[in-house]
């Protein structure tokens, strides 16, 4: 059973009991949030490689590629008792036709440059069926039928089939359906679905190196979530001033405090985090409606509405300092740490991280475009452990 009722029908559940990375949860929410939101950095570091310079023309200049973001394509384990599984990737469904254009360009130009074939050799093409393409007298059904045959037509990405697709794209964790709707939603609203396809883009054409694209991808999100914890501050400033608004009415009400309860009105209608929608607050609207047309009548809509629209305000007001809670322990995971922690080596003589040489780097993104059949056995990941070890389990068990 799929835990959210708007996504794909067509999307993959993986079951815990396979060996890829489980939706897990702890007993400590604060900290999974935080770790949630690290997380994000880490895959968005290990796509930024995978993708780098992954469409380039022989001649070196930039190819053509197209790329979108649909909805998450994968999820690894379930939600469950008011919990969702929830992506840290804000990118889960992004799709790209690079292997459409290396079909393209291979045919055209009759070449294989040594990255190009890097990237093909990493899909499982050998030596010999290398030279087989770029044979002249090779008809176009038989060269599409020995491609198709290495590097399915299926695929919808240039990651698509790999172990890094599995962890990127289908790593969850148990968050409360509220963080999960609100604040995710959000955020893979205003960072994933505007900016992912160029960001990925200039990635794949060599116009941007992985580690300024993760810092790039960490401050707008930090930006996001300090917009969004400001706002949420505000709101909760608002509907507390209105609750002790109410306890202070009696028998009338001053223009003052009625132009006052209009601009609350208008203000908790606007956008914000999980902004609820009219009927969340439908007592108070009428309410303010109410004396918008006649203030003589505020007795009778007070003792109408009054109790509650403060049990609303009440709510509300809870309802938002955990959205507050959850944004705020977000923002504090949303850290940019030095980019070797990241996609680096461990030295344990000097307890540091320290960047990979070109060659490794490109000896990684190789194993990263990997298809997962051609890798025995996939990496078993658990991210259920706690403390420091666990943000770096993923890059060490993959890398």
């Amino acid at each position: 059973m799929n835990i959210d009722p708007r996504s794909s029908s067509n999307r993959i559940i993986i079951s815990y009991k396979s060996n890829l990375t489980p939706s897990t949860q702890s007993n400590n929410l604060m900290q999974d949030t935080i770790d949630h939101a690290y997380l994000r950095l880490q895959l968005h570091a290990m796509l930024a490689v995978a993708y780098h310079k992954t469409a380039l023309r022989s001649s070196g200049k930039p190819a053509h590629v197209n790329l979108k973001t649909t909805r998450a394509r994968l999820q690894a384990g379930r939600g469950s008792g008011g919990y969702h599984a929830a992506h840290p990737n804000t990118a889960a469904g992004l799709s790209d036709d690079r292997r459409k254009q290396i079909i393209k360009e291979i045919r055209q130009e009759k070449v294989v440059t040594p990255r190009k074939k890097g990237i093909l050799r990493a899909k499982g093409f050998s030596e010999r069926q290398l030279k087989k393409l770029l044979k002249t007298n090779l008809t176009t059904s038989k060269f599409k039928s020995l491609f198709d045959s290495i590097w399915p037509k299926s695929a919808l990405s240039i990651i698509d089939g790999t172990t890094l697709n599995l962890v990127a794209n289908g790593t969850t964790t148990q968050l409360p359906d509220q963080l999960n709707w609100q604040c995710d939603g959000r955020l893979e609203r205003a960072i994933a679905r505007k900016n992912a396809p160029t960001d990925f883009k200039e990635l794949m054409q060599g116009k941007c190196s992985p580690e300024t694209s993760t810092k790039r991808y960490c401050a707008r999100i930090q930006t996001h979530l300090r917009q969004s914890v400001a706002e949420l501050q505000e709101r909760i400033k608002i509907l507390k001033d209105l609750k002790s608004m109410f306890s202070t009415f009696s028998t009338s009400i001053t223009t003052d405090q009625l132009t006052e309860l209009k601009r609350a009105k208008l203000k908790l209608s606007r956008s914000a985090p999980g902004a609820p929608k009219a009927a969340y607050l439908k007592n108070f609207g009428d309410f303010v409606s109410a004396l918008n047309k006649n203030k003589k009548c505020f007795k009778s809509s007070l003792k109408k509405h009054g109790s509650k629209t403060r049990i609303e305000l009440i709510k509300q007001i809870k309802f938002y300092k955990k959205l507050l809670s959850y944004a705020s322990n977000e923002l504090k995971g949303t850290q940019m740490p030095p980019f070797a922690q990241l996609i680096g080596e461990y030295h344990a003589a000097s307890n540091s991280f320290v960047p990979l040489s070109p060659a490794k780097v490109e000896i990684l993104q190789m194993k990263l475009l990997r298809p997962l059949e051609l890798d025995s056995p996939p990496p078993k990941l658990n991210l259920s452990k706690k403390g420091k070890s666990k943000k770096n389990k993923i890059r060490k068990e993959l890398f």
